[in-house]
């Protein structure tokens, strides 16, 4: 058991899966919210909303309160201070401006859109729903309700096949949306429209040439399909868009693991790394490939660094707790790996089985029968547990118990790993 799984992570970057635009609140923009106010207190918006282009907040936060000042019951500035909140991460402020904002102008179906927005980022989805829907019902025109409400039934409700008729009408509202033909192809490969999904996220792509997601998203669906080349072409348009967008490179490593050029996933997994500092699955990858390779300085590096960005991350505890058992290494920091792990997912069998053999390299033979027992009692069964419970009865002198656990480990899957091994062993102890 070197490792827990060559499969794909179960995070998928999420992030990165649906959105077209960050589901916070995207507010005071300049091509959706029309003023009919006195021309000073318009000129005083327009300047904010130029300050916050520019990242200026404080300039912002100045124009939107003396727009404010002329024009108290100017919902927008009202929007635009609350986006100044936004930005400078104060939630607490940007709902009271909101809430302000909400009260001043209930039917406009700007303060609808972004009230829907913030609601969604508190994840209170209906209220969310609600808002957006009435923003469409005030607006008939309004392309952003219904592209909104499309990725709410996508992302919340997980409910594409609902999402596709509003993607579909914010369309044939503006069909040069990228936006909404990127949902549109979400939606449909969600719903196992393959044809469909190509077709919306090339549009997508065409529509919006600066913006990396549509061709991201394309690899993905080929990806899964096992069409490779395809999705390694797709990811490459991704990153000629932008070269330090980290799921395509993050994906590029996973195509590369699969035509087993670890020296190329390695290259990939670490750009990616260092693209986005956050993201925690490709120092896993990079700990598994070096775990692999025998490389036993980077691939604790590796998975310590993954533990550092997710205290909770189970499978970099186990890989660690695991390494430390095969090389009889760190023996005390593997006993902490190997219970944090199962602290985190107690019902997984190769984190009890971790834990069974860095007890046995501890020489606790007893301790390790016991956690060994318990990780091939764990269902499914699996072969790997009985192989290595097999292990620690033949340890301790219990041949007639260490037989049967090897059989038991050839009679679930007579290809394991370990299964040669589990040959040759009962050969060695008189068994056919």
């Amino acid at each position: 058991m070197r490792e827990v799984s060559r499969g794909r992570l179960a995070a998928k970057l999420a992030v990165w899966s649906l959105c077209w635009i960050l589901l916070i609140p995207q507010l005071a923009r300049a091509d959706v919210i029309k003023l009919t106010k006195p021309a000073p207190a318009e000129q005083l918006f327009n300047n904010g909303l130029a300050a916050l282009a520019k990242n200026d907040l404080a300039g912002a936060e100045s124009a939107f309160m003396q727009s404010l000042k002329l024009e108290p019951k100017a919902a927008s500035s009202m929007l635009g201070l609350a986006q100044v909140a936004v930005k400078r991460g104060d939630r607490k402020a940007a709902a009271d401006y909101l809430q302000r904002a909400f009260t001043m102008a209930p039917d406009s179906a700007e303060v609808q859109q972004d009230w829907g927005r913030y609601k969604y980022s508190e994840g209170k989805y209906k209220e969310a729903e609600a808002a957006f829907r009435a923003a469409a019902r005030i607006d008939p025109t309004g392309v952003r309700a219904r592209v909104d409400l499309g990725d709410m039934y996508v992302m919340a409700f997980r409910k594409p096949g609902e999402a596709i008729p509003f993607y579909r009408e914010a369309i044939t509202l503006d069909p040069k949306h990228g936006g909404a033909h990127y949902g549109l192809g979400m939606a449909l490969t969600m719903s196992g429209d393959e044809a469909g999904a190509i077709s919306s996220l090339s549009q997508a792509a065409a529509l919006s040439p600066d913006n990396p997601l549509p061709y991201y998203q394309l690899g993905r669906l080929h990806e899964s399909k096992r069409r490779f080349d395809q999705a390694m072409e797709a990811f490459g348009r991704a990153l000629k868009v932008a070269p330090a967008f980290a799921p395509a490179l993050y994906e590029r490593g996973n195509l590369l693991l699969e035509k087993k050029d670890d020296a190329g996933a390695i290259r990939e997994f670490s750009a990616a790394a260092k693209a986005d500092p956050r993201l925690v699955d490709p120092h896993v990858r990079l700990g598994m490939i070096y775990q692999q390779r025998k490389q036993w300085a980077e691939a604790e590096a590796s998975y310590l660094a993954a533990i550092k960005l997710d205290a909770r991350h189970a499978v970099a505890y186990n890989n660690l707790a695991w390494m430390a058992a095969e090389r009889k290494v760190e023996l005390n920091d593997g006993l902490t790996w190997a219970r944090k792990a199962i602290s985190i997912a107690p019902a997984v069998s190769q984190f009890q089985t971790t834990l069974g053999w860095v007890q046995r390299a501890r020489g606790e033979l007893d301790q390790a029968a016991q956690t060994l027992a318990r990780a091939a009692a764990l269902k499914p069964e699996r072969a790997e547990a009985f192989y290595y419970l097999a292990m620690a009865h033949l340890d301790r002198g219990k041949r007639a118990e260490g037989i049967e656990s090897l059989k038991k480990a050839l009679a679930i899957d007579p290809r394991f790993p370990n299964a040669v091994d589990a040959k040759q062993r009962l050969k060695a102890l008189g068994q056919s």
